[in-house]
């Protein structure tokens, strides 16, 4: 269907040239004859009217002011049912038409807008809530490569159906926006997984052996790309999705937990986990994202397998940098650019959410792999209460002190035999944080630190301090503890945060060391 505001019948020529015949509507007026917009193969509507009927052109401000009715409900069902390109408009000089894009536009289909300069402000505020994609180029670059990109489609007939990440995921919220359960999604969720199990190179991994074309690289680049599409639908059935989604996505996250059992080269035998860790992480920043915290709480109880060696969580085994030969120390980093797409573009949930969404699930998951840890079992209660008795006993001398200040100035020698037990509960507590944070992987993520003061000068990440802030104020209530997300009690919890940061701090000092030239107040951990 083409809507246009201009007069003219080029595209009515154009469009006879290539032998298709469209059904034309000269204005607004013509709308409320409209057949079914379903049984017209091509639909051409002149908005603001045709040459060839003077009295339907509208150009004025006066005229442009004012829909017909049967024209705001033409333009309501398109807002409604379809999805969106525009092309060539820069929406200044039609407030209606605005209007109607406001009011009725359902954030189904991902809309994208072809425009080769700045965009006019009316149009940025309706790029803003519409989600929409900015193509910037002109309008016969970009519908010519959109014409070339569907000859090559049509040409595929033979190959696997051309899904694409920005169509599956456009696919899965259209799914998901009804009454009715998705089975669709279900079948597709299926059906991608399966292809993936059969796809040459992770079956070649089960032998352990290498590819002859392109070597381990190659093999990781061609199963990284046949995972798209089910990253798409994952990241946008755990964004979108219920309970009932859930299942489905963890069962075939599940599946690809797997490893070989025969010998071979070890990274190729890893090749499995590569795939379920990113299915883990785009279910899990998904799930974030959208606040759904009960999801990632499952997605933790997964179980992973270490080369057929042993079973753990799938927290402790999926890390990237262990997983991924050749690529340190930016695994983390490749991983977390090859999302972002997913989230920001097709999901259109923004940058600083998705920033945000994949610096707490980053910090959750190492967290969760240290409380997998047996040991942390003992470690755990032993940090909090020397926290506890770290803080009463400098609240017991800074009451001393307080207490001599009001009368007589104290005996120098006696605030330093006070002050020792305050010394003593503190090296007990730093210890006991450090025992906790050599449980936290922390194998080069890609988080960002930033030069802090608080509690002495050190590399921390602003997430992490975050997470204390809000731990700190709301206690037991906080979602990440209603959800068991963070372990223990509220004191408990912000205790492991703290203990993140200090494993955080040695891979930030380990960076250090590796840099040249001047050390920035902030940098990704991992670079």
């Amino acid at each position: 269907m083409i809507v246009t505001l201009n007069f003219d019948n080029l595209m009515e020529a154009a469009l006879r040239e290539q032998s298709v015949t469209p059904v034309v509507i000269r204005g607004q007026n013509d709308l409320k004859g409209l057949p079914p917009m379903h049984t017209a193969r091509v639909l051409v509507v002149h908005l603001h009217g045709d040459y060839l009927a003077p009295e339907e052109m509208r150009n004025t401000e006066l005229e442009l002011g004012h829909y017909e009715p049967a024209a705001e409900r033409f333009l309501d069902r398109i807002m409604e049912e379809y999805g969106l390109l525009f092309v060539g408009w820069s929406a200044r000089y039609d407030p209606q038409l605005r209007a109607a894009v406001k009011r009725s536009f359902r954030r189904i289909y991902v809309p994208y807008w072809v425009e080769p300069a700045a965009f006019a402000d009316e149009a940025s505020e309706l790029v803003e809530q519409l989600g929409a994609v900015k193509v910037e180029s002109s309008a016969d670059d970009a519908l010519g490569k959109l014409h070339d990109a569907c000859i090559a489609l049509r040409d595929r007939a033979a190959a696997r159906h051309p899904l694409t990440p920005a169509v599956v995921a456009s696919t899965v919220r259209s799914e998901l926006s009804g009454r009715y359960t998705a089975f669709h999604l279900h079948d597709l969720v299926k059906q991608e997984a399966d292809r993936l199990h059969r796809q040459d190179d992770l079956v070649l991994s089960y032998t352990g052996t290498v590819s002859e074309n392109g070597a381990y690289a190659g093999m990781v680049g061609r199963i990284e790309e046949a995972s798209n599409v089910l990253v798409a639908a994952m990241s946008a059935a755990a964004y979108w999705g219920n309970e009932t989604t859930d299942r489905w996505i963890l069962s075939e996250i599940r599946n690809f937990a797997e490893a070989p059992k025969s010998g071979g080269v070890t990274v190729v035998l890893d090749l499995h986990n590569v795939v379920m860790m990113r299915l883990f992480y785009a279910t899990g920043v998904g799930a974030l994202a959208a606040g759904r915290y009960g999801t990632v709480s499952a997605l933790f109880s997964l179980e992973g397998d270490r080369r057929g060696t042993r079973r753990d969580y799938a927290v402790q085994v999926l890390e990237p940098v262990r997983l991924c030969e050749g690529n340190l120390p930016s695994a983390s980093k490749r991983l977390y650019e090859q999302l972002r797409p997913m989230f920001v573009q097709h999901l259109s949930i923004g940058s600083r959410t998705y920033d945000e969404s994949w610096a707490v699930f980053e910090i959750l998951r190492n967290l969760a792999a240290a409380a997998a840890a047996p040991e942390a079992q003992t470690y755990l209660p032993e940090l909090g209460a020397a926290r506890v008795a770290f803080d009463e006993t400098r609240d017991e001398y800074d009451h001393w002190a307080k207490q001599q200040s009001n009368s007589t100035a104290p005996n120098g020698r006696e605030a330093f035999e006070r002050y020792a037990p305050v010394r003593a509960a503190e090296e007990k507590y730093k210890r006991a944080l450090d025992l906790y944070a050599q449980l936290i992987p922390m194998a080069l993520p890609h988080l960002r630190v930033e030069l802090q003061h608080s509690e002495g000068v050190a590399y921390k990440s602003p997430t992490v301090q975050r997470l204390i802030r809000e731990v700190s104020s709301y206690g037991s209530k906080h979602p990440l503890l209603e959800s068991g997300l963070l372990p223990g009690s509220p004191l408990e919890a912000v205790q492991t945060l703290r203990a993140a940061n200090v494993a955080l701090e040695r891979v930030a000092n380990w960076t250090r060391q590796n840099r040249m030239g001047i050390l920035p107040d902030e940098f990704w951990a991992d670079e």
